[in-house]
């Protein structure tokens, strides 16, 4: 009987917040990933993330703001091509623990330039293949908190670099 008590005081204080829970998303049904060369002093690759989810979406400002956005910590990676090895990147950032959102509109984008040069010492006579596996919380417009994890392995979305792109 003391054990059913128990058991039922557990249920009791946990089940009103399993309203509230986080869910995952591993597709694009909020967040499109996108990678494209670049090629400039700006970097070798353009990252945007755009809204397709028809809804207005809140984004943790570590992806959404510049100032706090760092592409180690993004989890954007690089991968030899001739060795088939992945590259250390390091952070160039603290991380900033922040309880702010950031509004991302429907059909709202979110585009950084990335320079995986200054973040790793790399060999530039050699090709690279670029891709992103980013873990992003989001608030939906009903308060439902969703994590978006977009894997372009999963996609298939990665980008080639070739030595003549590191200007």
């Amino acid at each position: 009987m003391k054990y059913l008590v128990v058991l039922l005081s557990i249920f009791t204080c946990c089940f009103p917040f399993l309203g509230n829970a986080t869910t995952f998303s591993r597709d694009e049904q909020y967040i499109r990933l996108d990678l494209a060369p670049l090629c400039t002093t700006d970097g070798q690759v353009t990252l945007t993330l755009t809204n397709v989810s028809g809804q207005k979406l809140f984004v943790d400002p570590n992806i959404a703001e510049p100032a706090y956005f760092d592409l180690a910590r993004a989890r954007m990676y690089l991968r030899s091509v001739n060795e088939n090895r992945l590259i250390s990147l390091r952070p160039l950032t603290e991380y900033v623990k922040t309880s702010d959102w950031n509004v991302l509109a429907v059909g709202g984008v979110i585009t950084y330039p990335i320079d995986f040069t200054k973040h790793v010492v790399l060999d530039t006579t050699k090709t690279y293949r670029s891709g992103a596996e980013i873990r992003m919380p989001i608030l939906l417009e009903n308060g439902q908190e969703v994590v978006v994890k977009i894997d372009s392995a999963i996609l298939n979305k990665y980008v080639d670099i070739q030595p003549d792109c590191f200007i």
